[in-house]
């Protein structure tokens, strides 16, 4: 059986600069947000 992988290319980005992606439509609430602002 061969595994296949779809990884094409990873890229180390500082989380400070990540920015929202308008096409998300998922909204996470407050205490989701607070969570990983702390975990980042």
């Amino acid at each position: 059986m061969k595994i296949r992988d779809r990884v094409v290319g990873l890229e180390r980005v500082r989380a400070a600069d990540l920015i929202p992606n308008e096409n998300n439509w998922r909204v996470h609430g407050r205490k989701q947000r607070v969570a990983m602002r702390r975990a980042l």
